[in-house]
């Protein structure tokens, strides 16, 4: 059986978000990136998480990484916590879909959303 990133998950409540991101703001945002309208719900769905949770978890990844991103993401899923596993899918699934650059610009923006 394949994993479907785009299969919805629960985000547990302790680290839901009590405002949200505007659509405009995202889709602003993927159209800058270039990333495609498919994307558009895991992106959403990352902006579940609250600015301090993504400060604490995937802050350096990508700014440290670079092209060795995915690599490094990958390493973090092999012992990442349930709380973190999902987050982590997502910036893996950027990562190799797209550019280390993109995964680096997610993290940035739900940094300063």
């Amino acid at each position: 059986m394949t994993h479907d990133i785009h299969q919805e998950h629960q985000i547990d409540i302790w680290d839901q978000r009590k405002e949200t991101v505007s659509e405009e703001k995202i889709r602003k945002f993927m159209q800058k990136r270039a990333i495609k309208d498919e994307d558009y719900p895991l992106i959403a769905e990352l902006c579940l998480y609250s600015r301090s949770f993504i400060c604490e978890h995937p802050h350096n990844v990508f700014n440290l990484s670079k092209e060795r991103s995915a690599q490094e993401v990958q390493a973090i899923l092999t012992h990442a916590p349930d709380r973190t596993r999902r987050l982590y899918e997502i910036l893996l699934h950027f990562a190799e879909q797209y550019h280390w650059s993109v995964g680096h610009g997610l993290v940035r923006f739900l940094e300063e959303k």
